[in-house]
């Protein structure tokens, strides 16, 4: 073959080869950009036992994307994570161990496949003891003259299991203009 014609073939066999790798690889389309996915809270604070939806927004060439449709491939054991249209449901068991955990999430659409990360920081669910006790004031209200003073009582009423002795160790007053003391009494 004479070097004239191999010249006038080589364009065309180039076309050839560079159309035939568009539906191949990494670069199977050359034409469209694949989507940035965002996760919004970012990072995302969880308590074990709870559960929090994370919304999922994605851009192409910074043009929002639509019609995603979201997978999240091996999820942290630990948490539960289910897609529901442009977001995640994330559910931390009561027993997840406080720290973080990196989502992989996958978007697809018909201009291309794109991921994104969101870290979920999870902490341990914390339980407030109750007093064992309530408390209120006798009587719960006072009307005072300027310069004159009153009594009160506190009434503490034990729960059924509460053994222990509750202790008053100050009264704060609620106005600068009043005072309060701490006197004795009949105790519990």
């Amino acid at each position: 073959m004479n070097a004239r014609r191999l010249r006038g073939h080589l364009p065309a066999a180039l076309l050839l080869a560079f159309l035939t790798a568009c539906g191949q690889g990494q670069f199977s389309n050359p034409f469209l950009v694949p989507p940035d996915l965002t996760a919004t809270p970012k990072p995302l604070a969880l308590t074990a036992s709870k559960s929090a939806c994370v919304a999922v927004t994605a851009t192409g060439d910074g043009t929002p994307v639509t019609n995603l449709n979201l997978k999240v491939p091996g999820a942290p054991k630990e948490l539960t994570v289910t897609t529901s249209g442009a977001g995640l449901q994330i559910q931390a068991s009561p027993t997840t161990t406080p720290g973080a955990y990196p989502i992989i999430i996958q978007g697809s659409t018909t201009g291309g496949k794109g991921e994104g990360v969101i870290q979920v920081n999870v902490t341990a669910e914390t339980t407030i003891p109750t007093a064992g006790f309530t408390s209120a004031f006798k009587p719960t209200a006072l009307t005072l003259t300027v310069g004159s003073g009153s009594r009160v009582a506190l009434q503490i009423t034990r729960d059924a299991n509460y053994t222990g002795q509750p202790t008053i160790k100050e009264i704060k007053p609620v106005s600068k203009q009043l005072t309060a003391t701490l006197g004795g009494g009949d105790g519990v």
